[in-house]
């Protein structure tokens, strides 16, 4: 006979006090578009929160999140900088600058690294209580994107507009942002929330009010990387989910999905930016002058620049966070807007491919494909594969076109991707020797 005692008012204040450090903790990926000017750049009220939050994490768990394999991470990036700093002709003239800083960006990296494994340490080292929080976390900011743009459609005010006006107005409606710098960041730190619910809508043709919430606020941001996020989380389960036994769900789900998109795919802004995108493939001319977006110009320039920073240095990226040198090299080969001095993309090179290209060459290459391996493995596991498709959509999407580190959850994707992987692979041990793993 097993007894059990019920737990206690300190055990609950405490299980209470973690839930609020690590909603606290996970909010710092949705307010990126609060920060105040200063003479050296801007401040950011998420890096504020995020030191806060950390010393809170390493009080309640008496740990800084560091591990032996951070270390030899953060070893072998100092030592692809300093090749980089020393061969790559971005950084000729300014070889040691360029390295300090380089190295300068790399102890940023790692703490947030080490700042998501600290919530994951305190709940209790769980990737799926660690999920469980973030979708909270994701939903509320959700329900805020979603009154943005409810007050605007019936008044014309951002009522967000005075805090973070990154909102994009598009006529009678807006291209909700919420906290976040710009629509396509707001989208970003909520696709693993939205891939989720639309994985979990393909396999169970189930929605939760959650659910749709969440999916509505990436609708309503009107970024294309959202919605295709949210299309690859469905083709995704699909592929993953396919069974006889289950295929009359899948026969009406996944219709409805495509059915969706291609209703999406119709709006005008997605066509614009998807004509241009198909003519930049396609080998067009790559100009402004016929009216070419600039969101798709920019992607297209820095792809190319940092494919031919690739090429003229035999596969040496210059060191990590050091794209801006590569981007001052060789944008003087492409032309500018008329309308302004610059591109975007200067700093995150639009793609996290494109940026990972540029600073850490073939081995970044080699890097992404790890993980990339890591999370379509982490998907094919017997765990909560939603989640993992959700991750893995995210992947995708910010390979592609978001080339931020230090914004909207993008680092934690990469930790929640490795952190699953070593829960598979122990799961898989327990299995092995007659271990409940479900407890």
């Amino acid at each position: 006979m097993s007894t059990s005692m019920a737990p206690t008012s300190i055990q609950k204040e405490l299980k209470s006090e973690r839930q609020w450090i690590s909603l606290f903790a996970l909010s710092t990926i949705f307010i990126s578009g609060i920060y105040v000017p200063t003479p050296v750049g801007n401040l950011y009220l998420s890096y504020l929160c995020m030191i806060a939050a950390y010393v809170l994490l390493v009080l309640k768990t008496g740990s800084l999140g560091l591990r032996q394999e951070y270390l030899g991470l953060a070893a072998a990036l100092t030592l692809l900088s300093l090749l980089g700093a020393l061969i790559n002709d971005a950084a000729a003239g300014a070889r040691a600058s360029v390295f300090l800083i380089s190295v300068a960006k790399i102890m940023l990296f790692m703490f947030f690294i080490v700042f998501f494994t600290s919530i994951y340490n305190l709940l209790g080292r769980s990737v799926n209580r660690l999920f469980s929080v973030y979708l909270r976390v994701a939903y509320l900011f959700a329900v805020l994107g979603v009154l943005q743009q409810v007050i605007f459609v019936a008044t014309g005010v951002d009522i967000l507009a005075s805090l973070s006006p990154g909102s994009k107005k598009m006529g009678a409606y807006l291209g909700v942002a919420g906290l976040s710098v710009e629509p396509a960041f707001y989208a970003c730190a909520l696709l693993p929330a939205g891939a989720y619910h639309v994985s979990k809508f393909v396999q169970s043709l189930r929605l939760s009010f959650r659910g749709a919430v969440t999916v509505l606020a990436i609708v309503l941001s009107t970024s294309a990387l959202g919605y295709i996020g949210l299309f690859v989380a469905a083709v995704a389960t699909f592929v993953i989910g396919f069974s006889v036994r289950r295929f009359w769900i899948l026969f009406f789900s996944v219709p409805i999905v495509f059915a969706l998109a291609i209703t999406v795919s119709n709006l005008e802004f997605f066509q614009l930016r998807w004509n241009d995108t198909v003519s930049v493939l396609q080998g067009g001319e790559l100009t402004m002058e016929d009216g070419m977006n600039l969101s798709t110009y920019s992607n297209a320039v820095n792809s190319l620049i940092s494919l031919r920073s690739f090429a003229d240095n035999y596969g040496v990226g210059v060191g990590l966070g050091m794209y801006s040198s590569v981007f001052d090299h060789y944008i003087s080969g492409f032309e500018l807007p008329a309308y302004r001095d610059d591109i975007p993309g200067r700093g995150s090179a639009t793609s996290l491919f494109a940026r990972v290209t540029a600073e850490l060459g073939l081995v970044g290459w080699l890097l992404l494909l790890m993980v990339l391996y890591w999370a379509w493995k982490n998907m094919r596991a017997v765990g909560d594969r939603a989640m993992a498709v959700a991750y893995l959509s995210t992947l995708s999407i910010i390979l592609l076109r978001m080339g931020e580190y230090y914004a909207n959850g993008v680092i934690l994707v990469f930790v929640m991707i490795y952190l699953s992987r070593n829960a598979s692979a122990a799961d898989a041990r327990a299995r092995k020797v007659g271990v409940d793993v479900s407890r």
